[in-house]
């Protein structure tokens, strides 16, 4: 090969890796300074979804201190595989009864709990997911939970809660969840009472026939 040739192959090398070159920041200019501004994106949408999560965060402990202070009775309530529906259904029950329920994870009801300084011992809350019914009634809460798990055994279960101002077992907040209603009480009674009366009232018909 000639001293020209070489000359012109050394030429066409550095011309080509020039152009190379040129592509290389032509490629890094447009295309790696978008993919960092979509990292800085990325981390500011983070930012802002973690802000978000943490100011429902304090909503749900506000709402759980409310249910497990205010409330004149908070039961504590284990579900599996409960549809949307349900739990509206279970939910409107329970507000015909001046109470709620409120769904809430495992970490923050335990949370509240400990932060409540409620005496006893604190009930097991079960293996699946947590909600807390509570209401003015002190009765009603459990009351309409037990109602509606007779036709949703395998889905919701009563684990315990707080009655009288201290942490009930689950087997003391089923006794509470099987007494009658004010209404049904009132028609007991009334059956009590009127029962001897109408048994009077037939033995006295008799007697006054046999006069007759």
């Amino acid at each position: 090969m000639s001293a020209d040739d070489r000359g012109c192959s050394i030429m066409s090398l550095i011309s080509y890796a020039g152009r190379a070159h040129a592509v290389k920041r032509v490629y890094y200019t447009t295309i790696t300074r978008p993919v960092w501004a979509d990292f800085s994106f990325m981390r500011l949408t983070t930012k802002i979804i973690m802000a978000i999560t943490k100011a429902q965060k304090e909503v749900i402990n506000a709402k759980l201190s409310t249910a497990l202070t205010n409330s004149a009775t908070a039961v504590f309530v284990s579900f599996t595989g409960l549809g949307v529906e349900d739990n509206n259904i279970l939910r409107k029950q329970l507000r015909a009864n001046d109470s709620d329920y409120l769904v809430a994870k495992k970490t923050l009801l335990k949370r509240a709990m400990d932060a409540a300084k409620v005496s006893g011992d604190q009930p097991d809350l079960g293996e699946g997911m947590v909600a807390v019914a509570f209401g003015t009634d002190p009765m009603a809460p459990a009351r309409e939970v037990f109602e509606f798990s007779k036709t949703n055994k395998d889905s919701i279960s009563i684990m315990g809660g707080i009655f009288d101002g201290s942490f009930k077992s689950q087997v003391e907040m089923m006794d509470i969840a099987t007494i009658p209603g004010m209404d049904a009480l009132r028609g007991m009674f009334a059956n009590v009472i009127n029962s001897p009366v109408q048994r009077f009232a037939v033995v006295l018909g008799q007697v006054a026939e046999k006069k007759a």
